[in-house]
């Protein structure tokens, strides 16, 4: 039986297995000396669970059965451990470097000497580090395969990027959709709602200041839009301010939405934020 080391929700299921089949052991009611023996054992006992001591758990958990599944070491149904062209070289002087970037290229790598944390690279734009003059270049490193050669599908299909690209929920935008970003220090606005006009995210050729005078530079990832202002506070109703023209940049977009539902009153056009996509989108912030 197999857990992962205390890091997930199946572990508490493996502890309650560990522990029948230990009680089973230690009052000698079972005699339990291989995995099959302990498959059986388990689905004879241990496929119906309890119920629970604690009324409130009783409601909240639905369990119904157990089910157990045997994997054996050898023959057809086992696992086929010795698959070629799986494992890779060591790179070599590993123990010196404390930077190593995967690419989506099978078998290549970047290192370096030093790692940096600062904000800048936190956030894959290692244009701006702030300790640049301290850090080494990246340097590719081609690794290669023990044994014989195999290139998965994904490794054939995937184009190669640049190491350096960041991708960012509003890379899924288009024109027209609805994007939330969070807002900072804002006594009333949670998080700001934009309909994108653009379509989806643009890079910047020229330095540019929007009609909200914020300003923004060449090679700055955005996106065009309007934002919503908040028509009730309480039914979580909106309209769009088409009369300013904004840009937001890329990397705030916390969350998509889906078509809001709008209705019109009189000439505006009034629109509804369901409850389920507002707490997505506090969920995304």
């Amino acid at each position: 039986f197999s857990t992962s080391h205390a890091k997930g929700e199946q572990d508490a299921a493996g502890s309650h297995v560990k522990q029948k089949v230990s009680q089973a052991v230690l009052r000698r009611t079972a005699t339990i000396t291989s995995a099959r023996s302990m498959h059986d054992f388990l689905v004879q006992h241990f496929s119906q669970p309890a119920p629970s001591s604690f009324s409130a758990r009783t409601k909240s958990v639905q369990l119904k059965r157990r089910i157990f599944h045997f994997v054996p070491s050898s023959g057809e149904e086992s696992v086929v451990r010795n698959r070629a062209g799986r494992k890779f070289t060591e790179l070599k002087g590993i123990r010196k470097l404390h930077c190593v970037k995967t690419t989506p290229q099978q078998g290549k790598v970047f290192v370096r000497h030093r790692s940096c944390y600062c904000i800048s690279c936190i956030v894959n734009d290692e244009e701006n580090c702030t300790n640049k003059a301290w850090l080494d270049e990246w340097k590719p490193v081609e690794l290669t395969r023990e044994g014989d050669v195999a290139t998965t599908r994904q490794a054939t299909e995937a184009p190669i990027l640049d190491h350096d690209t960041a991708s960012y929920i509003a890379d899924l935008a288009s024109k027209g959709s609805t994007v939330a970003i969070a807002a900072e220090d804002d006594p009333v606005y949670g998080f700001y709602l934009l309909q994108v006009t653009s379509d989806g995210v643009e890079e910047l050729d020229s330095n540019v200041t929007d009609d909200y005078q914020c300003h923004y530079y060449r090679g700055d990832r955005v996106l065009k839009g309007h934002f919503y202002i908040k028509e009730n506070i309480h039914d979580m109703t909106f309209t769009i301010d088409e009369k300013w023209k904004v840009f937001v940049h890329a990397a705030t977009v916390c969350h998509i939405c889906g078509d809001l539902p709008v209705r019109k009153r009189g000439r505006k056009s009034i629109y509804k934020l369901p409850l389920k996509e507002n707490e997505e989108i506090i969920a995304s912030m």
